[in-house]
């Protein structure tokens, strides 16, 4: 992933404070797309938000797509159920920490510094809200078809029918 980052006039890149707005923002993003039942919604929009990072790069965007993985994360944590196997795998709490690091250090941050950041990202998220869903809240394309597969095939119904047989 190539990043355009900020570079000051030396040419060293500009590095922004880490935003509490942005991982404010990332678990607003996580509660919305985890509500709308969308099966690996979550993996979609994680991916889609690190891949606009390289076409616009800002540390506000890597903060926020940052939070909404680490979202993901707890959530998994709390309840697999959520969740299916390639997102666990996706949101494994090393696969989200590698996509922020990797993202960051590629804009200009060191490795020590991009861990700092990273901590520093995973303190304030964990004194987020997760969103409280009801039930499994995505239901598979595959368990859907199965469904409507053993679902009992109906005689098709007309009114004339019911008027002959009186």
């Amino acid at each position: 992933m190539s990043v355009a980052a900020p570079v000051d006039a030396a040419g060293k890149p500009v590095i922004e404070p880490l935003s509490s707005k942005a991982i404010a923002a990332g678990f607003d993003h996580y509660e919305k797309v985890a509500k709308s039942a969308v099966e690996g919604g979550a993996e979609i929009y994680s991916t889609n938000c690190f891949a606009s990072l390289a076409k616009d790069f800002s540390w506000s965007t890597l903060d926020r797509c940052g939070a909404f993985d680490q979202a993901a994360v707890r959530m998994a944590d709390a309840d697999v159920s959520y969740f299916n196997q390639s997102e666990l795998d996706y949101f494994a709490s090393e696969a989200a920490a590698g996509r922020y690091l990797a993202v960051g250090t590629t804009a200009g941050l060191s490795g020590d510094n991009a861990d700092v950041r990273l901590a520093q990202l995973q303190k304030e998220a964990a004194d987020q809200r997760l969103p409280k869903l009801s039930s499994k809240s995505a239901v598979s394309a595959a368990a859907a078809t199965e469904d409507a597969a053993e679902a009992p095939v109906m005689d098709e119904y007309t009114p004339e029918e019911e008027l002959a047989a009186e």
